[in-house]
């Protein structure tokens, strides 16, 4: 609720009256729209181009689902963090990969790959407060790695009230 002001006059004065509401209607709302596309544009992935790139490509290699592209894809979303330590969502995809790790039983050396997961929770749960995929991804590795499942709800809780649309956000809270 942003506006509830109420304006008196005659019919004969429509027009005046037209032009208070209006006035004070937007007196109200553009800042507010102003303030949510900064923030809007604050919660871009990040700013880096070169990091987005190694992003995209660790992406890709989640989805090839073999070992070798899973620690692939580990290396990539690592560039892309060393390019842009504040890029949540490749945080959350690396905390994501151990999930993939752990149910395969790629992990080498389990206890210090559920603490990497766990750190990596943490960095994207700090960062991407307002990014519904970091959020989500890491929600499902504090749930299934770490094993934090009241963390895990709160994250995708929280990814699902930023986008209800995230279907991979369902599929994860459902898990």
């Amino acid at each position: 609720h942003i506006w509830a002001d109420t304006f008196d006059g005659t019919l004969d004065q429509v027009f005046d009256l037209q032009d208070q509401v209006t006035s004070g209607v937007v007196g109200v709302i553009a800042p507010k729209i102003e303030k949510a596309e900064i923030e809007r544009a604050m919660r871009k992935p990040t700013g880096s181009l070169d990091a987005y790139d190694y992003y995209l490509h660790g992406l890709a290699s989640v989805y090839q689902d073999t070992k070798e592209a899973n620690d692939e894809a580990l290396r990539l979303f690592g560039k892309a963090i060393e390019l842009d330590r504040h890029f949540a969502t490749a945080y959350g995809m690396s905390a994501l990969c151990y999930v993939s790790r752990q149910w395969k039983n790629w992990m080498l050396e389990p206890q210090k790959e559920v603490s990497e997961a766990a750190r990596l929770v943490n960095r994207a749960a700090e960062l991407g407060r307002d990014d519904a995929m970091a959020l989500s991804a890491a929600g499902m590795a504090a749930g299934l790695v770490v094993r934090d499942l009241d963390r895990a709800v709160v994250l995708l809780d929280r990814s699902l009230l930023l986008n209800p649309n995230l279907a991979i956000s369902w599929v994860r809270s459902a898990w």
